[in-house]
């Protein structure tokens, strides 16, 4: 039961930083690309920080990958799940990494300007 709880306490905490920082992310998102319009109505590409050219090719190869990563790693987990009891106590662990994961990269954004 001990587990249980303080495994519910990590949960909340994580969940919470999870949530406040996709908030403000999307907020600091949503107010760049309205600085960033143009008197057009259409968004500039690049920021008076620092042009940086962004290849659109290389980011969907690079997410594809990393995509494939996570459904070999997800179909190998529920294949593990499905033959080996000690698997079950894999699950909770893995989604309190992955929410600290994602919260560390919010904070971590190399896309910031500020």
């Amino acid at each position: 039961m001990a587990i249980f709880i303080i495994g519910v306490v990590l949960a909340v905490a994580v969940a919470s930083t999870y949530i406040t920082l996709g908030v403000r992310d999307f907020l600091r998102i949503k107010r760049e690309v309205s600085r960033a319009a143009d008197t057009d109505g259409r968004v500039a590409v690049g920021s008076a920080a620092g042009d940086r050219a962004i290849d659109a090719g290389r980011e969907t190869v690079g997410f594809a990958w990393r995509a494939l990563g996570g459904v070999v790693c997800s179909v190998a987990l529920l294949y593990l799940i499905s033959h080996a009891w000690w698997a079950w106590y894999l699950f909770p662990a893995l989604a309190l990494g992955t929410g600290v994961a994602v919260s560390i990269a919010f904070v971590v954004d190399p896309t910031k300007t500020e």
